[in-house]
């Protein structure tokens, strides 16, 4: 089975909230032994909302700067579909930038 790591970053007002609905659907499980299992670093996200957007922070064509925190878990293949879905459900930013990385088993 393929394992992955999804890396995102969300403001950290809603960051329990993304926790939660990860590990909910199975992100972060090792084995039988520990779930919920994620890495959590707080940073500043800035971006710019252009003509078009709808942003829920920030104002039209000027930068935002926000206090994020990037999660990072890992996920199989079984369950990276509904960990995507979870974090999307929840993520308040229009789009959300979710990075899905594969992993090597270097256990076997």
């Amino acid at each position: 089975m393929q394992t992955f790591k999804i890396v995102l970053t969300v403001p950290s007002t809603h960051t329990e909230e993304a926790l939660s609905a990860i590990g909910t659907v199975g992100g972060g499980q090792f084995d039988q032994t520990y779930d919920f299992c994620a890495f959590v670093m707080r940073g500043e996200g800035r971006f710019r909302p252009l003509i078009g957007s709808h942003p829920k922070v920030g104002k039209m064509g000027q930068i935002a700067q926000v206090i994020e925190d990037r999660i990072e878990v890992t996920v199989t293949s079984e369950t990276l579909p509904v960990v995507i879905e979870a974090i999307r459900r929840v993520h308040p930013y229009e789009v959300p930038v979710i990075d899905v990385y594969p992993l090597l088993n270097l256990t076997q």
